[in-house]
């Protein structure tokens, strides 16, 4: 499984009305937040427990998910894969809340 997989898979682990195929650049609304996705492409391959990876990323998005709605803030969620090089991959994942 790709880190791209991973990562929506996470997305729709927390936010389960995400029905919608996932595109690499797109902005979805779901439960008020306002989801800005930037997927990589081609996507990044990783050597581990996909299942591993996918409950990393669920826990983090959990978390921002939970800021932005005790919040007064804009409800955003940014979710980001990037090459930084040849063998460097990002995952930027932050959330508008406090």
């Amino acid at each position: 499984m790709s880190v791209n997989e991973c990562l929506v898979r996470a997305l729709r682990d927390v936010f389960p009305e995400v029905r919608t195929k996932i595109g690499q650049e797109q902005a979805i609304q779901v439960s008020g937040i306002t989801v800005h996705l930037s997927l990589t492409s081609p996507e990044p391959m990783i050597v581990t427990s996909a299942d591993m990876l996918a409950e990393a990323f669920r826990i983090v998005l959990k978390n921002g998910a939970e800021a932005l709605l005790d919040s007064n803030n804009d409800l955003k969620l940014w979710l980001r894969t990037a090459w930084l090089g040849q063998d460097k991959l990002q995952i930027f994942i932050q959330d508008s809340g406090t």
